[in-house]
């Protein structure tokens, strides 16, 4: 709005003349500034609300006895009983394909999944 102002009032005088701005300019500026800081602030405040490209995955044993390990050897659990937990955050979006260490096997064979990070 400020923009606008600032044009109309220097730009085209369609603003009495007590109320128009006489350095343009300066004014110019001071709102290009105002709408970058405005903008740095909507994309900060996305990126801390949605997480950005950072995931975290949360595996919960619900009995006997598992393990989580990657097919490519990039993360892996300790053994879990029932109630343990394994958190792993990915920091890149991808394919991460894992088994469990006692049940599975890599490749996808019996208890496997997939991540897919976007």
């Amino acid at each position: 709005m400020l923009g606008l102002y600032i044009v109309f009032s220097a730009g085209l005088g369609w603003v009495p003349m007590r109320l128009r701005i006489a350095n343009y300019k300066r004014w110019m500026r001071l709102a290009l500034g105002a709408w970058l800081v405005a903008l740095g602030s909507g994309a900060w405040t996305y990126r801390t609300l949605n997480g950005g490209s950072v995931a975290e995955v949360e595996w919960t044993d619900q009995g006997g006895r598992h393990s989580v390990q990657a097919d490519d050897g990039s993360f892996q659990s300790e053994t879990m009983t029932a109630g343990g937990t394994f958190n792993h955050r990915f920091d890149r979006a991808g394919v991460y394909r894992y088994f469990c260490e006692f049940h599975g096997a890599a490749g996808g064979h019996d208890m496997a999944g997939v991540i897919i990070v976007k």
